[in-house]
Formats: structure tokens, C-alpha cells, sequence
């Protein structure tokens, strides 16, 4: 593979302008030309998730909400995607039981958010206290 340089021209996390330039890369034109496409899609899509993350965490200055990553990524780039979010102050979710999501279905079913809540809280204590009980059971059965 042939010898490419790239500078970054702005730190991790910058906000940017249309047209300004964020990095250079040199090296011979096989080189660049083969990894360009590439490193674009990367570049655009991670940016993109920067971006959108930024954008809802400014929204939701002020108020007790916290913006959290999705466990819904592209496949393979979890942990790519996750550090986008850390710029923006944007927390990562890497496991299924760190919060409780409440979706528009989830307040329509219920009737209003408070007892969106409500029923969601009380479904996530019933699905921990199963699983405490299933896990003693496993626990027990393996003597």
C-alpha cells in the first residue's frame, strides 16, 4: 500500500463550514484514489451522526432530558458510531436494560406520557424481578 500522510486541519469535534477544510491527505494518486470512496462514505456518514446527535442535545439544553445513542447501528460500527456521539455530549447505550424507551405508539396505547411511564416502569421492574428469579434458578440447577 502506498505511503498516504493525512493532517487534520481541526480537532475531533469541531463544528465546520461548508468549504472549509477539515484535513489533507498526500501520497501518490493510486493511493488516495483507492481508499477515497471509502474514506468519504466513512467521513460523511460519521459525520452525519455527529451532526444529528449535536443538533438534538442543543434541543434539549435546559431541560432534564439526556440524549442517548441508539443500540441501533449499522452493523460493525457500533463503536465507531458511539464515539460521534461523545463530541456532542450525547451519552452512549450499550446494553438493553440501561434505560427504559418510550416511543409516540407507547403514549398513544396509554393515553397520555405520565402513564407511558408509569406502565413502562412497572413492565421494567416485573422483566427484572423474572429475570433475578430465572437466574436463581439457573444458579441452583448447576450443582
Amino acid at each position: 500500500m502506498p505511503a498516504v500522510k493525512l493532517n487534520a486541519e481541526r480537532p475531533d469535534g469541531s463544528v465546520v463550514v461548508p468549504g472549509e477544510a477539515i484535513a489533507t491527505i498526500e501520497g501518490p494518486a493510486r493511493g488516495l484514489l483507492t481508499g477515497e470512496r471509502t474514506a468519504l462514505n466513512f467521513l460523511c456518514h460519521l459525520s452525519g451522526v455527529a451532526t444529528a446527535t449535536a443538533t438534538l442535545v442543543a434541543a434539549a439544553q435546559g431541560t432534564q432530558a439526556q440524549i442517548v445513542c441508539t443500540r441501533k447501528t449499522t452493523p460493525g460500527l457500533r463503536a465507531l458510531e458511539n464515539t460521534r456521539c461523545a463530541p456532542a455530549a450525547a451519552q452512549p447505550s450499550l446494553r438493553l436494560d440501561d434505560a427504559i424507551l418510550i416511543k409516540d405508539n407507547h403514549i398513544a396505547l396509554a393515553g397520555d406520557i405520565r402513564t407511558a411511564i408509569a406502565r413502562a416502569k412497572a413492565q421494567a421492574a416485573t422483566s427484572s424481578r423474572s429475570r433475578s428469579r430465572s437466574t436463581r434458578w439457573r444458579n441452583s440447577n448447576r450443582r
